[in-house]
């Protein structure tokens, strides 16, 4: 039995990821902020091999595409401490750590975060 080897082989990945998240905030006199931010990136790697009695050749490629979505929305005229509130709030988000101080200027505030990763792997073989 006769062993049959391909002559080409092509490996094919992707992987994306999407992020999002929302943060709604309400201070003590009834202003609104409503903020949202989402990001996607996708990256494609390929690789190729062909191997035939002429000789032998490979190539690579690889591209990423990257997007970044944010808007803020205001109802109200916020003040000095309602602002420097929320900037305390948003460094105690982004450190994880909490706040120094209680933002005694915001009511109240609730968000949400998501994260999505796919990845998928294929190969594919010519046989001649």
């Amino acid at each position: 039995m006769q062993r049959v080897t391909p002559i080409a082989r092509i490996r094919s990945r992707s992987e994306s990821t999407s992020t999002s998240l929302s943060l709604n905030i309400r201070t003590a006199d009834g202003d609104t902020v409503e903020l949202s931010f989402d990001a996607t990136s996708l990256k494609q790697t390929e690789t190729g091999k062909l191997q035939t009695s002429a000789g032998k050749a490979a190539y690579s490629r690889t591209s990423q595409s990257d997007s970044f979505n944010f808007s803020a929305k205001v109802s109200g005229d916020l003040n000095d401490q309602e602002l420097a509130d929320i900037g305390s709030l948003l460094q105690s988000l982004q450190s994880g750590e909490p706040s120094e101080s209680s933002p005694s200027s915001l009511d109240s505030y609730t968000g949400s975060f998501s994260q999505t990763t796919s990845i998928s792997n294929e190969t594919f073989r010519l046989y001649g």
